[in-house]
């Protein structure tokens, strides 16, 4: 099989390295600022995608959060010296295989091969690991005491929370789990961490909380619960789950983390994605056709 790489940042870079080192041809395009990326195939020309059996969008797949309302879908190509649209490459891939994340916003164009590798179930558990590994980098590089011994909240156990209150716990953090499912509940406290339901009166007494529901969660009454001092790391998809301008006002530190796989591990970030890809066109009875 012959790839074509369409845009992205470092993730697709390692994805392509990864293709290769399997003995698979790809051709990468919107990579020009680069001089050199070993022996994968830089190129300009979008005509040469006729030869690629599979084209292969970025994850995340633009940078502009709202393409409607006239506007176009630019493609996320960070490594390209001009802008791309999806437009600009619609007649080279619509008659191609697509995997793509964000497939919804492509349906629109009549692709009609289009795969979305994102809502794998192997990348979101894999992602999960590089997500939590990251939170905790953000948290020691930004929280001025040690994750030891530290009294740590998490909101949310869906995969990210299940898997980053473990690793809070392993590392001998005092970790709580904020979640509105008994069944959640139940399942922290069976690993040894605590678990508390009530997600407005619980914020008091944290050094760090980490947010992973990409809902208006830790809200103004929240923050009038916080110690000063508490850091919020916001790990949910925009617009996040944090009244930011509120935690503004009262001077309340939050990041918000977003992208953490691809800043704190794009090579891994980027295999996994490559070895989606592969799982999903070696078990193509179970592809999820989305167009």
């Amino acid at each position: 099989m012959k790839f074509a790489i369409i845009g992205g940042d470092k993730r697709m870079l390692f994805c392509a390295k990864a293709f290769c080192d399997d003995n698979y041809c790809v051709t990468m395009f919107g990579f020009d600022k680069l001089e050199s990326i070993g022996s994968i195939n830089i190129s300009n020309d979008f005509y040469s995608i006729h030869n690629a059996d599979i084209v292969i969008l970025p994850y995340p797949l633009s940078t502009n959060k709202n393409p409607g309302d006239g506007k176009k879908l630019l493609i996320n190509a960070p490594f390209s010296k001009q802008e791309i649209y999806i437009e600009d490459v619609l007649d080279f891939i619509k008659d191609k295989i697509v995997f793509c994340s964000n497939s919804e916003r492509l349906k629109e164009y009549g692709l009609t091969r289009l795969y979305d590798y994102s809502k794998s179930e192997y990348l979101l558990t894999e992602n999960a690991v590089l997500t939590s590994e990251g939170a905790l980098q953000t948290a020691m590089r930004e929280y001025e005491g040690s994750i030891f011994k530290s009294r740590c909240l998490v909101y949310g156990f869906g995969r990210i929370g299940k898997t980053l209150s473990k690793m809070l716990f392993s590392l001998n953090a005092d970790t709580y789990v904020c979640a509105r499912k008994e069944k959640d509940r139940a399942m922290a406290e069976s690993f040894g961490i605590k678990a508390l339901s009530n997600f407005e009166n619980c914020s008091h007494d944290f050094d760090i909380i980490f947010n992973t529901v990409p809902a208006l969660i830790i809200d103004k009454k929240v923050i009038d619960n916080l110690n000063s001092d508490t850091l919020i790391i916001d790990l949910a998809s925009y617009p996040g789950g944090v009244d930011f301008d509120y935690a503004k006002k009262k001077k309340v530190d939050v990041i918000h983390a977003l992208k953490l796989p691809g800043i704190c591990a794009p090579k891994s970030a980027g295999t996994i994605i490559k070895d989606t890809i592969i799982r999903m066109t070696k078990e193509d009875l179970r592809w999820k056709r989305l167009a």
